[in-house]
This record gives structure tokens, C-alpha cells and sequence, in this order.
């Protein structure tokens, strides 16, 4: 015969037992404890092997993401900054080698061409250096480098709320979040809005980017997608940290991109050294 093994009024399972047992409600009773608490390890035991399965998953995507941003960096230095700033080289020794002939019209030229060379090699490293830590981060903190972001963006940004200096960590990944959330919000979701708000909750950072475009965005399994892509980086980034992403995004309803960030040991007073 079976007996219900039940938690908080639902049945879990059945324990097959002797009828005999019905006779001793208290032996039964014990193996109904018994079995209740064997069937809670299984089901932790499963959880934990899910969770290190997922974290172990997260790393490698971590990892290769970290890869591949570095390999687009390099790429883009080699054929982007690096070549600008040779070709100011190569000017400079035309100039150099103008000055020897006296040639004012000349030499007057090359200075004009090593000039907008050098503007092109600067306008490059300014486009590489946006997806890379901005310095206003490290100096004033995440609201102003958000407003920084904003005076940048290609429509309009409005950060609502604030928050104080928090650990490097914290900034960094708060501000990849947000400024891949516009990024999405502006290459992919058609958006003509986004807002951005910061609460600090206790000891928790909030982040929520909403803008009003198509919608439809999701972390999904396909890699290959840019913004769902970039959805499951962000996911990965922020739970590197122990926090939490969520998106909510109906098709034609816009997207709310939803970070909450842990803020142990975090100060209003000042900035840790903590490393990123």
C-alpha cells in the first residue's frame, strides 16, 4: 500500500510501504519524514548541479566574449587608428623632406594633409574608447557618465533618479548594462525614447532602462541574434557580480531592461579601489 508524502498541503510523492505499517503511525510517520527529506536533497542536490552547470556555462561565455572584444579591438586599432596615425608619420617625413627644398606651397600642403590625418586618428580612438571604461566614470561616478552617454546618444536619454560613488565594480557593470541597453534600444528596437532610471534600495543597486520601440527582445538561445547576443552578455555580466537581469519586452510595447546590483560594502563617501 502507499501512503501521501506531502509539503506545505500538496503531495510530493508516495511511499510504498507493508501494510503492516499502518499499525505503528509513529514508525510511519518517521518514514514519511524520512522520505520527504530525502526527496528535499534531491531536489537541492539538482539545483546546485543546475546552478554550477549554468555558472560554469556563464564563464565561458565570459570568457569568450572578453576573447573576442579583444581581438575586435585590436583589429580595429590595426586597421583603424594605427594606420591614420602611419600615414601622420609618413607626412611628417614629407615635410621634413620639404623643408629641405624650401617649397613653401609644398610644405603648406603636407601640413594641411598631416593635420587631417591626425583628426581622422583621433576621431577613430574616440569612436574605440566609447566601448571602453570612459574616464568621466572613474572621476565623477555613474549618474554623470550616464549623462555623458546621453548627450551622446542618437535620441533622447533622460536619466531620472541618482545614486552615490560605489565600488569600481558596481560603476563598470552598471554602466555596460545601461549603455548596451541604449545601444540596443537605438540599433535594434527602432526606439524614439529611453529613460534610465538609478535607485539605490538598501543594499542594492536598481537599474532600469525602458525605451518605446518594437519590443520583442529576449535572451533566447540564438547567439547569432545581436541584441538577444548581447542580452544573454549583459545576463552574464551582471550575474558575475551576484546580481540579477530581467527583461520585459511584449512585442510592440518597447523593453524594460532590469539590472539589480549587490552593493556590499559599498560607501556614499568615496570610491573604492576595488578592481574591476
Amino acid at each position: 500500500m502507499s501512503t501521501p508524502v506531502a509539503r506545505d498541503g500538496r503531495t510530493i510523492a508516495l511511499l510504498e510501504h507493508h501494510p503492516a505499517l499502518r499499525d505503528d503511525p509513529q514508525l510511519l510517520d518517521s518514514a514519511v519524514a524520512a522520505s520527504r527529506l530525502a526527496l528535499d536533497n534531491a531536489r537541492l542536490t539538482a539545483q546546485v548541479r543546475a546552478q554550477l552547470s549554468e555558472l560554469k556555462a556563464s564563464r565561458r561565455r565570459l570568457v569568450n566574449a572578453v576573447d573576442a572584444g579583444r581581438r575586435r579591438l585590436e583589429r580595429d586599432l590595426h586597421d583603424g587608428a594605427q594606420q591614420q596615425l602611419l600615414a601622420v608619420a609618413i607626412d611628417l617625413a614629407r615635410v621634413r623632406d620639404a623643408t629641405h627644398t624650401g617649397n613653401d606651397a609644398t610644405l603648406q600642403k603636407l601640413l594641411i594633409e598631416t593635420e587631417e590625418h591626425l583628426d581622422e586618428a583621433m576621431t577613430e580612438l574616440r569612436r574605440l574608447a566609447r566601448g571602453i571604461h570612459p574616464a568621466i566614470l572613474t572621476e565623477r561616478g555613474l549618474p554623470a557618465a550616464v549623462e555623458a552617454l546621453a548627450d551622446r546618444a542618437a535620441l533622447p536619454v533622460e536619466l531620472r533618479g541618482t545614486c552615490p560613488r560605489l565600488p569600481n565594480a558596481t560603476e563598470a557593470t552598471a554602466y555596460f548594462v545601461i549603455s548596451e541597453a541604449v545601444a540596443n534600444a537605438i540599433r535594434h528596437a527602432q526606439a524614439r525614447y529611453v529613460s534610465v532610471d538609478l535607485d539605490r534600495q538598501d543594499r542594492l543597486l536598481v537599474i532600469e532602462v525602458r525605451d518605446d520601440g518594437r519590443g520583442g527582445a529576449s535572451f533566447g538561445d540564438n547567439s547569432d541574434s545581436p541584441v538577444n547576443g548581447g542580452l544573454q552578455g549583459l545576463a552574464d555580466r551582471v550575474a558575475a557580480g551576484d546580481g540579477h537581469l530581467a527583461i520585459i519586452s511584449p512585442p510592440g510595447n518597447g523593453t524594460v531592461v532590469r539590472a539589480e546590483l549587490p552593493l556590499p560594502g559599498a560607501t556614499e563617501a568615496t570610491n573604492s579601489d576595488e578592481d574591476e
